[in-house]
């Protein structure tokens, strides 16, 4: 019965020499490079955005929100083409972009009058700052501050003088739609004075009165239709 059970035994020892390795099922998490470790998109679907980095979260990466507007720009070339007007409109109803101008404006307020603690916005537009003053005092070259101040400026909260690079600030609701206001203004003067170029273009056209009349409504009713209130 030993003998027996020996050869039992080695004869088992035979099978299992013979027996594949079972491999490990357990994965093992392949170490990210610096590029690797990020997603950069553009996103404005809150609930898709939480998903996404929790998702992210678990596996080292991080989401870096870039600017949504290429968002805004996919969808109407999709649809024919950019509508400026379109995208312009929501870009001012976003109430992050308003933010952001807010803070920038406040931060650079700050930064040009030399106040550090509790600053106070009264009077705000009483000072004037040129850009040179802006480029000097901040870390902002001449075209990174040429676009903030017109990015200010689009929210109402910057006011260009007409001094050559002289601007100032308005923080106070009322004062920022008064502001925009004169700005409105400004263009509808200009546009009147472009449709009065265009009739007078027409009148010395030597068109016949009926082909004259019918050329101005035209042109009449494709202002209605491209402005918008």
């Amino acid at each position: 019965m030993a003998k027996k059970k020996i050869e039992t035994t080695e004869q088992t020892a035979e099978v299992a020499q013979e027996a594949p390795k079972k491999r490990s099922t357990k994965k093992v998490k392949a170490e990210l490079s610096a590029e690797q470790g990020v997603v950069i998109l553009a996103c404005i679907n809150e609930n898709f955005l939480e998903k996404l980095n929790k998702l992210a979260e678990k596996e080292g990466i991080k989401v870096v929100l870039t600017n949504e507007q290429v968002i805004y720009d996919y969808v109407a070339q999709q649809n024919g083409g950019v509508d400026e007007t379109a995208r312009m409109t929501a870009f001012l109803k976003d109430e992050r972009n308003r933010k952001f101008a807010y803070e920038h404006a406040s931060e650079l307020y700050r930064i040009l009058t030399g106040q550090r603690n509790h600053v106070s916005y009264k009077y705000a537009d009483t000072f004037e700052f040129s850009k040179a003053q802006l480029v000097k005092q901040t870390t902002l070259s001449w075209k990174k501050a040429e676009e903030m101040l017109n990015t200010l400026q689009v929210f109402g909260f910057v006011k260009r003088l007409e001094k050559k690079d002289v601007f100032k600030f308005y923080f106070e609701p009322k004062d920022i739609c008064e502001n925009i206001l004169k700005d409105v203004s400004f263009s509808v003067e200009g546009l009147n004075f472009e449709i009065q170029r265009y009739k007078g273009a027409v009148e010395s056209a030597g068109y016949e009165d009926a082909e004259k009349e019918k050329v101005l409504e035209k042109f009449k009713k494709e202002l209605e239709k491209n402005v918008v209130f």
